[in-house]
């Protein structure tokens, strides 16, 4: 077990009501659908080859909606590859057009990654818990969307787990089965 620094940025006892849920329990959607219609990733390095012309901006209406099937399953292979490889630094898949709301983001960086799910209409969040830790005031060298310091516990540092995650969101709309996440309620 890793050492507890004497000053944590996150105290236990603020987080003693955590709320745990596998993933295959919770349904997720937007307006009664779990499409995603907008997807953004940024890679370190060169984007894969069937990511070179599609519309990776955020202000690409539908851009991921507007795919056909066989494209969106290359490109989604590609993503498992590139994010099993570390060339991934971020990604953001969103139910809304515009990637504003209700999405599935994933920050990356020295070999871990900070996942968190948002529904910002019931102001609810999720985020993975890595039953590997028992504390939050252990810190991943990752933070949300280079701001929010993430504890161990609420971080992956398997990237091919991370990897799954992202492709069943991504075909589904779905958290992943098999997984645990931390349900946040504001």
């Amino acid at each position: 077990m890793e050492k507890q620094n004497k000053n944590p940025f996150y105290h236990d006892e603020d987080f003693a009501d955590i709320i745990v849920v596998n993933g295959e329990d919770v349904t997720l959607s937007y307006e009664g659908e779990s499409s995603v219609r907008h997807v953004y990733v940024k890679f370190r390095g060169d984007s894969p080859l069937n990511w070179q012309d599609y519309a990776n901006e955020y202000n690409e209406e539908d851009n991921w909606l507007s795919l056909d099937k066989e494209k969106s399953k290359r490109m989604t292979a590609e993503l498992v590859q590139a994010i099993e490889d570390s060339s991934v630094s971020s990604f953001l898949f969103s139910f809304e057009k515009w990637g504003e709301g209700h999405f599935l983001s994933g920050d990356f960086a020295g070999g871990w990654a900070a996942l968190y799910y948002e529904d910002s209409d019931e102001n609810i969040h999720y985020s993975p818990h890595n039953a590997s830790y028992d504390t939050v005031e252990i810190l991943a060298p990752v933070y949300i969307g280079g701001q929010s310091p993430v504890p161990k516990r609420f971080a992956l540092d398997d990237m091919s787990l991370v990897a799954r995650i992202a492709a069943h969101f991504l075909e589904t709309g779905q958290l992943c089965p098999g997984t645990q996440w931390v349900k946040e309620i504001d």
